[in-house]
């Protein structure tokens, strides 16, 4: 089927995914796609000799002319090549028949085909009607750039059953030349017949544009899009896009392309023109604005192929419609290797600037060797470990994690372009299991594209989960009024392993305030999982601390490691809000209110400007918790410094108040 399931779908949801009409002015509808000998051909009557002659020798010079120019423009000469790097490049164009897709598909083939011949690039087009089998073995043949536009039939499908690459995986063309329609039915030849019949050229790339399946995604109107947030919607577009790609890699294409919509990147342009691998050329956003007709890449991942020994998997899906955009292969491929451009590399790529960021669950003060840790343990907080580097070139970064006693527990490989740039590891091990808690080194060694390795480098990092991020009863407390209400916070965390203990609380400049339970033996089997510290807002004197933000900070120590998290809470009457911290004037500004402890009646709001008496603004009650006001300051004969005074009562009957004070211009 076409790709309908991304590109039909979301057309009736947005026209900007469409490449503009104007740009193919001129195109033939397909109707007049029709090939010149046939436009030629006479009737078939009883003609004179000599008339039959005439007409013979007026078919030959039109069809002469015809081939002179139409190979002047496929075969540029010299002249019209010189200064253009890949001239003389065979792109072939396959077009199959899509129903009413047919004549979209068909302008969109020609614009690409205008691109490349402006590129000197030699452009044969296999349309429908004539897109049949016979035409494709035949004229594919050593393409180094060959695009397909059409049904795509491929596996896992929403009907099941086993994989069939006689007819899965691969074009879908006209069953007959020309009387078995233009727009349709599909005879369909898989991944199979494609390994067999045709030999792509040396470092030659395919295009799968426009199909169902070949990026990832579905039917349309049959199958949900394939979305990125779903494990196992990432696991079919995986093996749809290794499946599709497969046949055509085996057929010698060292990249293939798969793009479910029209795309923004002249890719002939960007082949004939950069040096850039083909997976930077497939991340180029284009001006894009987040829509699958240029790179996403929120969502992305890439993955390695099961079904091709060492080529790579690269999916740049989108949050709603779906997989739309994948490229297979050896991801580290370049557009000089594509125009056959030789040259002597000796020259190993280096790897500087290697180092892991450390995570909040590396305390400095237990952790003196400032080994890097993580915990991905599920909670949502240091779950990914990155390492950032850069690489003196492009080249294939793989990556070994070893454990204590030297064991591989994991290795990838991944394309890295010149320049910084990250490499994460989410402390998973094969299968998706958890890598055990302990120290590991990672190992990275890159390799160019003319196969020169460079020195490895080595980052040791920790792995550490035995505590969850905490949690907090409450995210702000009132002491100074000595009043039940909002009087303490309860910090509660998780203990997944026998561990010592510890609690404290510290200020916005990291000194402690308060002391809790030290090295306290905690075994969750016995004590529980969950592990409570209770702090009523008082530090080591009993003392109520002075209004600001406040960390509660738990940590356990294990024989792995020391994991310190901490939460945030606030202490006072009131959180504040200006919409303008520095007001002029007059000035119309906007002040919004969290309150601490609930309250038994509206908040008033006492402005005091430069040379003027105060004056009140009464604030509206959103909530329990919130309250708001927009005004305009007074126009007051001098600017300076005002005062903002929030008055109001709890439920308890106990009055709350604050002073700030702003600079008014």
């Amino acid at each position: 089927m076409p790709a309908r399931a991304g590109a039909q779908r979301a057309s009736r949801r947005t026209s900007s995914i469409h490449v503009s009409g104007a740009a193919f002015d001129g195109v033939p509808h397909v109707a007049e796609q029709l090939p010149v000998e046939s436009a030629l051909r006479p009737a078939r009557r009883s003609r004179p000799l000599l008339f039959r002659i005439s007409r013979s020798l007026v078919a030959a010079l039109i069809l002469g002319l015809l081939w002179f120019t139409a190979g002047s423009a496929a075969h540029p000469p010299s002249a019209q090549a010189a200064g253009k790097p890949a001239a003389g490049q065979k792109v072939v164009i396959v077009v199959g028949p899509a129903a009413s897709s047919t004549g979209e598909y068909i302008r969109q083939a020609n614009e690409l085909a205008g691109q490349a011949e402006a590129e000197g690039m030699r452009v044969v087009k296999i349309y429908t009607p004539r897109a049949t089998w016979a035409a494709v073995k035949q004229k594919a043949q050593n393409a180094n750039l060959l695009v397909y536009l059409g049904h795509g039939s491929g596996y896992p499908n929403r009907n099941g059953g086993p994989r069939h690459e006689d007819r899965q995986d691969g074009f879908g063309l006209n069953p007959c030349e020309v009387h078995c329609g233009t727009t349709g039915p599909a005879e369909y030849h898989g991944a199979d017949q494609v390994r067999r019949n045709i030999q792509i050229a040396k470092n030659g790339i395919t295009v799968l544009w426009r199909l169902c399946y070949a990026s990832g995604n579905a039917e349309s109107g049959i199958d949900a899009p394939e979305l990125p947030s779903r494990a196992q919607d990432r696991q079919v577009a995986i093996e749809r896009v290794d499946n599709f790609a497969s046949g055509f890699l085996a057929a010698g294409s060292r990249v293939v392309i798969a793009w479910g919509w029209p795309q923004k990147i002249n890719l002939p342009e960007q082949l004939a023109r950069t040096n850039k691998s083909i997976n930077r050329i497939f991340e180029d956003k284009a001006n894009n604005t987040g829509s699958p007709n240029a790179f996403i890449g929120k969502w992305d991942y890439t993955v390695q192929s099961r079904r091709t020994p060492g080529a790579l998997l690269h999916l740049d899906p989108h949050n709603v419609y779906g997989h739309l955009r994948a490229i297979s292969g050896d991801l580290g491929m370049t557009a000089a290797d594509w125009r056959g451009e030789t040259h002597d590399d000796i020259t190993a790529p280096e790897l500087t600037d290697v180092a892991a960021a450390a995570g909040s669950v590396s305390d400095a003060a237990s952790a003196p060797d400032a080994i890097p840790s993580f915990s991905p343990n599920g909670d949502a907080i240091e779950e990914t470990l990155s390492i950032r580097r850069t690489l003196s070139e492009s080249a294939t970064l793989r990556t070994v994690v070893t454990d204590s006693l030297g064991a591989e527990v994991i290795s990838w490989e991944e394309t890295a372009d010149s320049g910084p740039g990250t490499t994460e590891w989410d402390g998973l091990v094969p299968e998706g299991a958890r890598a055990p808690d302990g120290l590991y080194a990672v190992t990275m060694t890159p390799r160019d594209h003319a196969g020169n390795a460079g020195t490895p480098r080595e980052v040791p990092v920790r792995v550490l989960t035995p505590l969850s991020s905490p949690t907090a009863s409450d995210e702000a407390i009132e002491v100074a009024d000595a009043d039940a209400l909002g009087s303490s916070v309860r910090f509660s965390a998780d203990l997944g392993v026998p561990a010592a203990v510890s609690w404290k609380v510290v200020d916005a400049s990291g000194n402690v305030v308060k002391t809790g339970p030290q090295n306290e033996p905690r075994d969750p089997a016995l004590d529980g999982a969950q592990q409570l510290f209770v702090w009523d807002g008082t530090d080591d004197l009993s003392q109520s601390v002075p209004d600001g933000t406040y960390r509660g900070l738990v940590s356990a120590v294990t024989d792995a490691g020391t994991v310190t998290y901490g939460r945030a809470v606030f202490v006072g009457p009131f959180r504040v809000a200006f919409s303008d911290s520095t007001p002029a004037r007059g000035q119309q500004i906007k002040v919004a209110v969290l309150n601490t402890e609930p309250l038994g009646g509206p908040l008033q709001l006492e402005v005091t400007q430069r040379g003027l008496a105060p004056y009140t603004v009464a604030m509206t009650q959103l909530s329990d918790r919130k309250s708001t006001v927009t005004f305009s300051l007074e126009a007051a004969p001098k600017g300076g410094r005002a005062t903002f005074r929030i008055l109001g009562t709890d439920t308890g009957g106990g009055a709350e108040e604050l002073t700030l004070y702003r600079w008014v211009h």
